[in-house]
């Protein structure tokens, strides 16, 4: 982008932050070239959060839904699960799956990608290193955005997601946010609606990232 471009984006970010109702975030994506990708089940439900903000682009999704949930709409559905008999709380569920030819495929685009995953868990946590290498090994610009979970998931969710933390922590492309942040910013009485919380965080990462992601 040349200096010029930049200069006059930036002029136009100061008058339009104080308009009531402007999303920098639909300012900055009305060109269609960004894919969200969404990791797992809570990548996959904040990926429908940021969908809604009406925000142009792609948006895909690696991940299961139980028989009676429905996929969500508008969002390229990929099935993948973690095998069920590596589910236990000691290495075995700690493996990092190889991403799959058409996983690839969907992370080969000429575009920004943005992918989104809560660690700790299973799914999402066993693509996301493989899904950043793969990125990056491909000269792709992108952003990844990984949650830490809440306290009250438990001590062995919370040690994977920090042993994945420190193994992630040496992309530069890659922020973090940790939930148990919510209760110190809007307090314990909020704990109800933590998770949509945790979606307004995740938005407010996304947009304030957005100048590197275009310059």
């Amino acid at each position: 982008m040349k200096r010029r471009e930049i200069i006059k984006g930036l002029g136009a970010l100061g008058i339009l932050s104080i308009i009531p109702g402007v999303s920098i975030g639909n300012l900055y994506c009305n060109n269609k070239r960004f894919h969200f990708v969404g990791l797992g089940s809570a990548g996959a439900n904040i990926l429908n959060h940021i969908r809604k903000k009406g925000i142009d682009g792609k948006y895909s999704s690696f991940n299961w839904y139980p028989s009676n949930v429905e996929p969500h709409k508008g969002v390229r559905h990929l099935y993948y699960e973690y095998p069920r008999h590596l589910r236990q709380s000691n290495e075995l569920g700690k493996q990092c799956n190889p991403l799959t030819a058409e996983m690839k495929k969907i992370l080969s685009d000429d575009r920004i990608y943005i992918v989104i995953a809560g660690l700790g868990a299973y799914s999402g946590t066993s693509l996301i290193s493989d899904t950043v290498a793969f990125l990056e090994s491909n000269n792709k610009r992108y952003l990844a955005i990984c949650t830490l979970p809440f306290k009250n998931e438990g001590r062995s969710r919370n040690d994977y997601a920090r042993e994945k933390r420190s193994e992630l922590e040496k992309y530069k492309n890659v922020r973090f946010f940790d939930n148990n942040c919510i209760y110190k910013k809007y307090g314990e009485d909020r704990i109800s609606s933590s998770i949509e919380l945790s979606n307004t965080e995740i938005y407010r990462i996304f947009e304030e990232e957005l100048p590197n992601l275009r310059t």
